[in-house]
């Protein structure tokens, strides 16, 4: 496999850069996953990447004008016959936090089908101040 540094004039930080350890597991952005969002004439439409999850491990909420989606996973499983060369799934939570004012809370719709979360968020006018949980369907 080529060095991705061993372009010429990189030839002196070579050394220093294969010391260097590329996998950082504490950068925040691990903890994130893509999301589209689109408005529209009622309201906003939110499509979040999430494949890999059941609907049932995803929480959507909705508190001082925050929209905040959360998914978990405990999916690895390891037995002592396993060999793995390498393995790069994780367990864990993400998460998005996102500020939507003025959303009518009663008619927030929440689906997820082929790893992807939308939610549809209708403009209303309201205070917002009372934390809603939404049924993912």
């Amino acid at each position: 496999m080529r060095n991705r540094f061993s372009n010429k004039g990189m030839a002196p930080f070579e050394e220093f850069m294969t010391g260097l350890n590329w996998d950082f597991p504490n950068v925040p952005d691990r903890k994130l996953f893509h999301v589209d969002v689109k408005e529209t004439d009622r309201g906003f439409v939110l499509y979040a990447d999430l494949p890999g999850y059941d609907k049932d491990d995803i929480r959507v909420e909705y508190h001082n004008k925050n929209l905040t989606i959360t998914a978990h996973r405990d999916t690895i499983i390891e037995t002592e016959t396993d060999k793995f060369i390498m393995n790069e799934r994780t367990t864990g939570e993400v998460y998005r936090s996102f500020y939507i004012d003025d959303i009518d809370e009663d008619k927030v719709e929440v689906h997820y089908e082929g790893g992807v979360l939308t939610i549809d968020l209708p403009k209303m006018r309201e205070d917002g101040s009372a934390r809603k949980r939404f049924e993912v369907k």
